[in-house]
């Protein structure tokens, strides 16, 4: 079968030109894009280590892998459904479990295991090597692993993420148990001082929470989506505590 111009109209049916529609891939893939500025990144890293012996580097490495429990652009970005590998890993590591944790590791990184998952970890400390956060060596040591089938940093990155997602996770639950609450003892004609004292939150949390029930019923008890760069500070800790909310 020949293939479809760019201005051909779309095999799909909708009338318009594949350009517009459907369009027709030219060049190299996401993939492969980033694979090629892994390895480029790995040999500029190469001439800044090229003076350190193997176990050297290897200590530099060491040091990289603690960098995903500091800082939140270290952590594997997951999936809001995770898979059943990546569910029964993060289950393991909430029930503090190594050996079901080693069991089901390997399946997890295999789906995770991409060179742009990989580009990314680079990118994100070089962004910390730039700002003065991590050693220009570490930086390179991540890189030049990054580029080889080292899973190191990348098994690293993985669980600190499904742990910090098991912590999103187990916090959002009681923030919305809090919510039905004040829902609950308003429906029983409680007033919003006499609620804010007893589940100790302010009395202008009770009254949010109150009237966004009566404007959108449960549905508006849960999280919405917030605007903006993501927070790269732990939950929870750091800068007055701002990872608690209600």
């Amino acid at each position: 079968m020949a293939q479809q111009g760019r201005n051909a109209r779309c095999s799909c049916g909708s009338g318009r030109k594949v350009k517009h529609c459907c369009g027709v891939r030219r060049g190299p893939s996401e993939a492969e894009l980033a694979k090629a500025w892994l390895h480029q990144q790995a040999r500029s890293a190469a001439l800044v280590l090229a003076e350190r012996s193997d176990t050297q580097v290897a200590a530099l490495l060491d040091a990289a892998v603690g960098l995903p429990k500091q800082d939140v652009s270290m952590q594997l970005p997951l999936p809001g459904l995770l898979s059943s590998a990546l569910e029964r890993l993060r289950s393991a590591v909430a029930d503090d479990d190594p050996e079901e944790v080693a069991a089901v590791l390997p399946a997890a990184l295999a789906e995770v295991d991409t060179p742009i998952v990989r580009a990314g970890l680079v990118r994100a400390v070089l962004g910390l090597r730039d700002a003065g956060r991590v050693p220009g060596e570490v930086a390179a040591a991540v890189a030049v692993e990054q580029a080889s089938r080292s899973t190191t940093l990348l098994r690293a990155s993985l669980l600190a993420g499904l742990a910090v997602s098991r912590l999103r996770r187990t916090t959002a639950q009681q923030r919305e148990v809090v919510r039905a609450r004040i829902v609950l003892a308003a429906a029983d004609g409680e007033q919003n001082i006499r609620i804010a004292g007893r589940l100790g939150v302010a009395v202008n949390t009770v009254s949010k929470w109150r009237k966004r029930f009566v404007e959108e019923g449960l549905g508006g008890l849960g999280d919405r989506k917030r605007p903006g760069r993501p927070r790269r500070f732990p939950l929870g800790g750091g800068r007055g505590g701002q990872g608690d909310r209600l």
